[in-house]
């Protein structure tokens, strides 16, 4: 009786047992398959912060399949046809089939109130995305970047998986990239007035979306000089600019603002997007005339401007006498100097007008524009390269002084009148003796020789009497 008794129990647990594990497997059976899931790339993006979010999710329970994820999805396909959720999303569909630039310009601005957080960021090619829509805003300091849709979808297999998503990024550039065309890196330069100062200008030629009204101006501004012009010809007074985009054309536009503002409209590199995204370098010329000459450029409306400096010195000399022992020089007034920009013949000499650099030319022609030292025993000119070597050559010296013939060299310092560093002051010292004093007639000088005449003149007579009376006593 005891082993039927432990028979019994034995096949009552392997019952429960079986049954127990039937049910497991059945449940089993009812589990939703794993949602599989695939990468995004965004190509063009490397120096952007790249942020995603999802709006409308796979959802088998509806008519189309998919749904808006929340409400914010949802207002973000508000004017899209349609009075349900369904209806929405079916006249989205069928817009991005014909174009996808149409379809998102139906969202309007309603993205730009958006905010993406830290936990929204991603780096193109990260996998792990589902089915469904997502929007992708990119975020890089001098571009503004159109927003992008990613469409994650079954391959023409669904049992295959999902289709990567690949994007091209199309951005627009909000500022422009300008430097000295002569200069492998400086923000700023020195030059001498009259000096031609030529720029590049490079920037991205944006995207410009079908039907859109995209325009693609490049301005530039100046203060302290003005823009090189063509003389003669059909293209008198316009600049020269040359465009580089692969091969190089030149165009010629009219200045404005009495020549210190140039607009340069390369619309027309827009055309099919032949060049979107592409490098384009804008060169032309200004020509300095004033201590500083200070360029701005922009793109279209754009506050952000891109900013070159170049710099013109000013040269300074200080006449004085030679003092006595223990004394201090005393400054000089009416002493006449020329700038050399070197030594022998073959220096050049400065040209002035009105104590600015206005050319280079012989002694003879700098003459005529020298300038002259005041009461303080200055004289100053302005227009000069602090990067350049220039003497003071004396050519009419103070009255009662004589000419020092020996040129003096400028030393190179801070502008101490100016607060930027890089002004600068080439300044010199030049010292003159007295004349030599002559005798003149009436003169206490002539003295000694009138006295001396008178005795010569005077033993010349006794001489000469003494004579012809020994003669008279023979």
């Amino acid at each position: 009786m005891k082993k039927i008794k432990t028979i019994f129990t034995f096949g009552l647990v392997l019952a429960m047992t079986l049954g127990l594990t039937m049910t497991a497997f059945a449940q089993s059976d009812t589990t939703e398959p794993a949602v599989p899931t695939t990468t995004i790339t965004v190509s063009d993006t490397e120096a952007a912060t790249l942020y995603i979010r999802q709006v409308v999710k796979m959802d088998r329970t509806t008519e189309t399949g998919w749904a808006f994820v929340d409400a914010d999805s949802r207002a973000l396909f508000a004017d899209f046809d349609g009075d349900t959720d369904q209806a929405k999303i079916r006249s989205y569909k069928a817009i991005a089939d014909e174009s996808e630039s149409n379809a998102i310009a139906k969202f309007g601005n309603k993205l730009d109130s958006w905010s993406f957080s830290e936990d929204e960021k991603f780096t193109s090619g990260d996998g792990g995305f589902a089915p469904g829509l997502y929007v992708i805003k990119a975020v890089e300091e001098g571009y503004t970047y159109n927003i992008m849709i990613a469409n994650i979808n079954f391959k023409d297999k669904p049992s295959e998986g999902l289709k990567p998503a690949s994007l091209v990024a199309k951005k627009t550039p909000t500022t422009v990239s300008k430097t000295l065309n002569t200069q492998e890196s400086a923000d700023d330069t020195y030059v001498e007035y009259g000096e031609e100062i030529t720029y590049d200008v490079k920037a991205k030629v944006p995207y410009s979306p079908k039907g859109s009204t995209t325009e693609f101006k490049i301005t530039d501004e100046l203060t302290g000089g003005e823009f090189k012009t063509v003389e003669g010809g059909d293209n008198n007074g316009k600049v020269e600019v040359k465009v580089s985009i692969g091969d190089e054309a030149v165009i010629y536009i009219a200045p404005e603002a009495d020549g210190t503002k140039l607009t340069i409209d390369l619309a027309y590199l827009l055309e099919d997007n032949e060049f979107a995204n592409a490098d384009v370098i804008v060169t032309y010329t200004a020509i300095a005339t004033g201590k500083l000459v200070n360029n701005k450029a922009k793109i279209n409306n754009n506050d952000d401007t891109s900013v070159v400096k170049s710099y013109s010195a000013k040269l300074k000399i200080t006449k004085t006498d030679i003092p006595e022992q223990g004394k201090d020089p005393a400054p000089l007034s009416g002493a006449k100097f020329v700038i050399a920009n070197g030594q022998g013949e073959n220096a050049k000499y400065a040209i002035l007008d009105n104590g600015k650099l206005s050319g280079w030319g012989t002694l003879e022609e700098a003459e005529a524009t020298a300038i002259v030292t005041g009461s303080d025993g200055i004289a100053t000119a302005e227009g000069f390269d602090s990067e350049k070597d220039y003497w003071f050559h004396e050519v009419e010296a103070p009255e009662g002084y004589s000419i020092n013939d020996t040129d003096v060299k400028i030393s190179w310092v801070d502008d101490p009148d100016e607060e930027d560093d890089n002004f600068k002051l080439g300044k010199a010292t030049m010292s003159d003796t007295t004349l030599i004093t002559l005798p003149y007639t009436g003169g206490s000088g002539t003295a000694a020789f009138t006295g001396f005449g008178v005795l010569l003149m005077s033993v010349a007579a006794g001489l000469y009497f003494a004579n012809k009376k020994n003669k008279a006593s023979k």
